[in-house]
């Protein structure tokens, strides 16, 4: 306040100089509201990416584990009734012509039952389930055998998160092509 003529006056202020000393609240709030969005929503992006990895290693864990099932699967069907067999699965096999034990052979062809004949070599269960080694969260894989004729018709199914792999395949042992 200023004293002219004895009576006290309010002091006028340059508009300019009050908006110098910092930001009015509507600004800040502004500005919070704007600043916690843009924050929240990276965390939001980071969390979804960190999902997707997660699932994307479930899904590469259960893919080979079902790979690694089939092969082993499928190299158990090239070698069945090969003979003579400690011989037969050596590491040069594949110089040599490959041959089957054809009197073993011969009645399981007549009936067209090489599928089942090679399930039962296997010594397995209908339905099998194991754990995927290393698999978080855990998960397992379910392996159906279905015999049909000279075929086995395999059906593998990975319990990940948050979906079903499942994998169908139908095996016929290599010693079908010495059915008379």
């Amino acid at each position: 306040m200023t004293k002219a003529s004895g009576k006290l006056k309010p002091k006028t202020r340059n508009k300019k100089l009050l908006r110098s000393h910092g930001f009015s609240l509507p600004e800040i709030l502004i500005a919070s509201f704007l600043l916690a969005f843009a924050v929240l929503s990276s965390v939001r992006m980071t969390t979804d990416a960190i999902n997707g990895l997660s699932q994307t290693t479930a899904r590469i864990q259960a893919d080979s584990a079902i790979e690694k099932k089939m092969e082993n699967l499928r190299e158990k069907a090239f070698f069945y009734l090969c003979k003579p067999d400690p011989e037969c699965r050596n590491s040069n096999y594949w110089s040599k012509e490959i041959s089957y034990d054809t009197e073993v052979l011969k009645p399981i062809c007549k009936t067209k039952s090489l599928g089942e004949s090679f399930f039962h070599s296997l010594g397995i269960p209908g339905t099998q389930t194991e754990a995927i080694e290393g698999s978080f969260p855990p998960a397992e894989i379910k392996t159906e055998y279905f015999t049909s004729g000279n075929s086995i018709d395999i059906k593998i199914t990975a319990n990940t998160t948050p979906r079903k792999v499942v994998m169908m395949s139908t095996i016929t042992p290599n010693a079908q092509s010495w059915c008379p």
